[in-house]
């Protein structure tokens, strides 16, 4: 067989495995049946009733869906050799060799050098070289998991909370090229968010207000959150990296708000392109359809997202200045213009998402991470979780809540909010409570998993909060991506009732092998496919078929060692009859004798039934011009 032909049957043969694999990498989203939570369709139908719209335009999705990653870690090159050192060290071996050292040593020298480039050199510029591809694939396998998911769920935030690079420990110029990475490969045509939102809440202001869904640009944007290896630890943090950080992938301490507008407060599931802050849309708004009261007016339902940065909550940090940075922000921005628990208002309408890296306190055996503190000379040099201490303020100060029914407004349950964050790359899903065996007045938080808590979330007097901390997107923990939808559920219409859903969802992608795998079998079988193009071209044409039925006797003529035809065996006997008798003593040319080879071809044909008579008879009298000429000279002599 032909090589084009057999490279050609191997492609036919990769082709279906290779189109099934690659499909299923690049629709993997479909294939996992990944999606966003979505609203009740009752609800939405009934939304869409009290809008006045057609059956045909109603919206499942909710109106906040946040794209969440974890963890994503991208190294560089201070995990490769310093590219400054020579390619081969142990070639210096060579230098000692000398004219004046004796011809042994040289040879040592020789050896050494041979045994050093073999066992040491060599292997380290391939692992090398293994090591950048590796680095580059891991960028595209990142950036493959969140622009399939970018493109197929259409959310409407992006955030990634905290360890953006993988240390903190980089130079200025390492951490620019790994930044360079992070947005133009991983997190391609997204951009961080503007110093004039972020900035807004800055110096004990209210932070920025937006409607939900009025700025499309959110989807692009990247909320990041500073995680250990961007910044440090609070023995760590320094004020270089933290400007160097806040610069590449944006601010650490802010907040946003977004409202829905009165008219999603009242049914409608699709965002709103009204401004919230924009006091002549708002009277227009309430010109249109005039609000209950004056009540709901002022407290259209929304949703907080504050971002901080955890880093330096506990102590000792290496400085007190940040800290007490963030503390201030907390107090003075996050519960300062925290929404109010007075009895008279309704806190369900007002979510508060809190976005930071290092996980609340828990006990031990709750998640994969345990509580875990190690310090340094400077301060904390590792941690797993926040301290008791730390985690305390953000629930009974940030969320209001408190086991103290008597102490606190709104019996102590605090606004409805929960946690994401970072930090434990196996991820962890609990619900930090107060015990209703515990005396109210300790406040003593607890955290079990959410899954074991679905009888304590249903007890109404019982404060508590639902913290996720989302798994890696590492494609050693298979490439997570957290989906979390938001939606109001609204009340009965003469009141301000009502309250948010919030769900969670997760989608992996897979590890990383399978990534790498599928794209290296697609660049097989493309090669296959050329080198089999390439073959058949250089390859010599094929011989034509052979003939078949009554023309096969006429394509062997020039075939060595069939059986010759009775004319062609006429035609060579004389010649290769060279016997004694047809030569005369004296010389002189004799006749052959015809006669003998004449009657042997009417025997054979005779014989062999394959020659009708008339044949028989034209090969008979057909002489060739050697006999004629020998004849003629015969006769001659005769009649001499």
């Amino acid at each position: 067989m032909r090589p084009s032909s057999v490279l050609f049957s191997t492609f036919t043969f990769l082709l279906p495995p290779v189109l099934l694999s690659t499909l299923a990498l690049y629709l993997y989203p479909v294939v996992l049946r990944c999606d966003f939570p979505t609203p009740p369709p009752e609800l939405a139908r009934h939304q869409n009733q009290q809008l006045g719209q057609d059956e045909s335009s109603i919206s499942y999705a909710a109106p906040f869906r946040l794209l969440v990653f974890g963890d994503p870690q991208l190294e560089g090159d201070s995990s490769l050799p310093n590219p400054s050192d020579p390619i081969f060290p142990i070639l210096w071996h060579l230098s000692l060799i000398s004219r004046e050292n004796a011809i042994r040593d040289n040879v040592e020298f020789l050896r050494d050098a041979a045994r050093g480039l073999i066992m040491q050199d060599l292997p380290m510029l391939l692992w090398t070289y293994r090591k950048r591809l590796d680095l580059l694939g891991n960028d595209f396998y990142l950036a493959h998991i969140y622009r399939t998911l970018h493109w197929y769920l259409e959310p409407t935030h992006v955030a990634v909370l905290g360890d953006l690079i993988g240390s903190q420990w980089v130079n200025d110029d390492e951490f620019e090229r790994r930044g360079w990475r992070f947005w133009n490969r991983v997190f391609k045509h997204g951009h961080k968010v503007e110093d004039e939102i972020a900035l807004k809440g800055a110096g004990g202001r209210k932070g920025e207000v937006q409607a939900l869904g009025g700025d499309e640009a959110w989807s692009r944007r990247i909320i990041n959150v500073a995680g250990n290896h961007d910044v440090g630890y609070a023995g760590d943090l320094t004020e270089e990296r933290l400007v160097r950080f806040e610069k590449v992938f944006g601010r650490t301490n802010w907040d946003v708000t977004f409202e829905l507008s009165r008219k999603e407060a009242h049914g409608n599931s699709t965002s709103s392109t009204t401004s919230a802050a924009s006091p002549a849309s708002a009277e227009e708004d309430n010109t249109q359809e005039p609000p209950p009261n004056s009540e709901n007016a002022q407290s259209p339902p929304s949703i907080r997202l504050a971002m901080l940065n955890s880093m330096n909550l506990d102590s000792p940090a290496y400085d007190t200045t940040i800290q007490s940075g963030t503390y201030t922000f907390i107090n003075e921005n996050l519960i300062a213009h925290a929404s109010p628990l007075t009895p008279s208002s309704s806190a369900s309408r007002h979510l508060t998402l809190l976005l930071t890296h290092i996980p609340l306190h828990k006990p031990l055996g709750v998640c994969a991470d345990g509580p875990y503190f190690s310090h340094s000379e400077t301060g904390i040099g590792e941690q797993n979780h926040l301290s008791r201490d730390a985690s305390r303020p953000l629930l009974e100060g940030l969320f209001g809540m408190s086991g103290n029914p008597y102490a606190a407004p709104n019996n102590g349950l605090g606004r409805p909010g929960l946690v994401l964050t970072g930090h434990d790359h196996e991820g962890c899903d609990v619900y930090h409570h107060v015990p209703p065996d515990v005396t109210r007045d300790g406040d003593e938080w607890n955290a079990i998993s959410w899954k074991k808590a679905k009888r304590l979330r249903g007890m109404e007097d019982v404060p508590g909060i639902r913290e996720i901390t989302v798994r890696s997107m590492m494609g050693e923990f298979g490439g997570n991506a957290g989906l979390l939808s938001a939606w109001f559920e609204p009340g009965a219409e003469d009141k301000e009732g009502g309250r948010w859903r919030v769900e969670y969802s997760a989608c992996p992608a897979g590890v990383q092998h399978f990534w790498w795998a599928v794209h290296v079998t697609d660049i097989l079988t493309v090669l296959v496919l050329l080198a089999s193009g390439i073959a058949r071209l250089v390859e010599k044409p094929p011989p034509p078929p052979e003939p078949k039925g009554r023309n096969r006797s006429k394509s062997r003529t020039a075939t060595p060692g069939r059986r010759r035809t009775v004319s062609e065996w006429e035609n060579k006997t004389p010649s290769k009859r060279k016997t004694a008798s047809s030569t005369p003593a004296n010389g002189e040319l004799a006749a052959p004798d015809v006669k003998p080879s004449v009657e042997g071809a009417q025997t054979s044909v005779t014989a062999s039934g394959r020659a009708s008579s008339k044949r028989l008879e034209q090969v008979v009298k057909k002489e060739t011009p050697r006999h004629r000429s020998a004849s003629k000279r015969v006769k001659e002599g005769d009649d001499g």
